[in-house]
């Protein structure tokens, strides 16, 4: 079975009738399916309205009645799966040139909140052979999602369901992005026994992405399917690596390092698809971009994965961890544009060794509700009366934590103490970005002042420029930071780097070490003068520090 929503991409971009993709083509490989697009189709990546709605981030809109996407199958049954809303239109389904189905789209009871559901129509009993399917837009918009084609007449019985879901260019963050209910709704339609993961090539090769970054993704889409159908069994696969480049490289390495750590802690299944393929590398993919699979290759990697699949054993998530509540701190004072406020003497959850797996606001925000860590090993450990009487979660070289998602902040502020001029209270997820970085190792500084982001720096009160900023090895320290632009965030004692434009050729990795008390997020505000003074001397008070204003 074959998915119409990514294999069919350039057939809606080019708006030639006569512009085909498929497999009919080649005999050998089966079950035969050919698309072909005529009339206006738009094309949405990314941000547009239905893209997020679909399951390959990619959404393809019918706006003009008689517009046609047609499918040449072989089979005895299929579905077409397609959007359903208050302000969608209606389609009609041609199977070798007869109407028999009109599909309304429109649905007033699909939910506000949600505005969009996945939906799916079904075609069965039809004789075995060659049939054409058509999607005609009787009135726009209409959103077809994906198509199923199948050897047997109905949707019940053993069935092999291949969807890709994702476009070309797609990182993991494109996954992540879709509708959460899409894709509860799409997984409990297609009803799967198993699922296969296989993400991160772009992720490593195009948007720098590290490996925390691609491992929070993952876990994020485990999550979901789970959800949706709790009794699949779920084989996540490594990526490839192909036109090698340092930075390339060295993020794959970062990702099947972490991989099978991150599936054991999950309770799932993984195999190193790279270590497989790498002593023929050659012979798997065409020469002409050596990633893509050749038919041979194609044959013999679905061989091995169909071993991989049949040797799957029941699966079960771990227990997670329960959740240490804490009591409201009425002293705290209050802020707008709360992203996040994590404290050490705030909620969390501990592993039965006294680690941070999750580290959650203490009061409510936008959004960076939690920050997580699923491998035990690079959990930082809660130490109780470690400052000022307080605990602190200390960071001891090699731990960190992550936010629940990506976010963005204009003002952030810490209660810390440093043992080593090393790792960064916070950072960006991808390698190619330093913005509140550590200086140059042997520098002592803080930041890099070529990489720093724009903004006010303040230490225990007093205002500091960037590039005077040492790294503040006593303590512990108040360090807030008010900036002018908007700078993703969400690494927590953890930094990597890669940027050959101040002609760093080699990656800088550097783990915090270093007790963090507290640590407060912003999402679109920085401070003022009164606001800062305020949080200093909430903290001062708490702490035991002195202000040097």
């Amino acid at each position: 079975t074959h998915c119409i929503s990514s294999a069919a991409s350039d057939v809606y971009k080019r708006q030639k009738p006569d512009h085909v993709v498929g497999n009919a083509r080649h005999p050998e490989l089966q079950p035969y399916l050919v698309l072909s697009a005529s009339g206006e189709w738009e094309l949405q990546y990314g941000d547009g309205l239905f893209s997020t709605y679909a399951p390959d981030n990619a959404a393809r809109v019918g706006k003009t009645p008689g517009a046609r996407l047609k499918a040449e199958f072989y089979g005895a049954s299929v579905r077409v799966f397609y959007l359903a809303g208050k302000d969608l239109g209606r389609f009609r389904l041609l199977l070798d040139g007869t109407e028999v189905k009109q599909v309304e789209c429109a649905d007033a009871t699909v939910p506000d909140e949600r505005k969009y559901d996945f939906r799916g129509v079904e075609l069965t009993d039809l004789a075995l052979g060659w049939h054409t399917l058509e999607i005609e837009v009787v009135a726009g918009p209409v959103v077809p999602l994906g198509l199923d084609t199948r050897t047997t007449p109905s949707a019940t019985g053993p069935v092999a369901l291949v969807h890709k879901w994702g476009r070309s260019s797609s990182t993991s963050s494109h996954h992540v992005g879709i509708k959460p209910h899409i894709h509860e709704q799409a997984l409990k339609l297609l009803a799967p026994d198993v699922v296969v993961t296989m993400l991160g090539t772009n992720d490593h090769n195009m948007s720098g992405s590290t490996s925390p970054v691609v491992m929070r993704n993952t876990a994020t889409l485990v999550r979901l399917i789970r959800a949706a159908t709790p009794a699949a069994r779920i084989l996540i696969l490594s990526t490839l690596k192909f036109q090698p480049t340092p930075i390339s490289a060295w993020l794959l390495d970062g990702y099947l390092e972490d991989w099978p750590k991150l599936a054991s802690s999950l309770g799932v299944a993984y195999w190193d698809m790279y270590a497989w393929m790498l002593p023929k590398f050659s012979d798997y993919t065409y020469p002409e971009d050596g990633i893509h699979f050749s038919p041979g290759g194609g044959k013999l990697l679905a061989t091995e994965l169909a071993g991989q699949i049949r040797s799957l054993k029941p699966q079960t998530a771990p227990p997670e961890d329960g959740v240490v509540e804490a009591a409201a701190d009425p002293a705290r004072p209050g802020f707008g544009q709360v992203l996040a406020w994590y404290s050490a003497d705030g909620p969390m959850s501990l592993d039965k060794d006294g680690r941070v797996s999750k580290w959650i606001s203490c009061v409510p925000g936008f959004g960076a509700a939690s920050a997580s860590q699923l491998i035990a090993a690079k959990r930082p450990l809660l130490v109780k009366d470690a400052v000022g009487g307080k605990p602190v979660l200390r960071f001891e070289g090699g731990q960190f934590l992550m936010t629940d998602k990506s976010w963005g902040t204009r003002g952030w502020a810490a209660v810390w103490k440093a043992r080593q001029p090393q790792g960064c209270l916070l950072a960006d997820g991808r390698s190619y970005y330093e913005k509140f970085g550590p200086g140059t190792p042997g520098s002592g500084k803080l930041l890099d002042p070529k990489l720093a982001t724009p903004g006010r720096w303040f230490l225990d009160g007093r205002e500091v420029k960037a590039e005077d900023l040492a790294y503040p090895l006593d303590g512990p320290h108040i360090l807030i930071f008010s900036g002018e632009a908007f700078v993703n965030a969400d690494l927590i004692g953890h930094h990597r780097c890669f940027n050959n434009d101040i002609g760093l050729k080699e990656p800088r990795v550097s783990y915090l070490d270093a007790d963090v008390a507290e640590l407060f997020l912003r999402i679109n505000l920085g401070f003022t003068d009164e606001e800062r003074m305020a949080l200093e001397d909430y903290w001062a008070k708490k702490y035991g520090i002195k202000l040097n204003r």
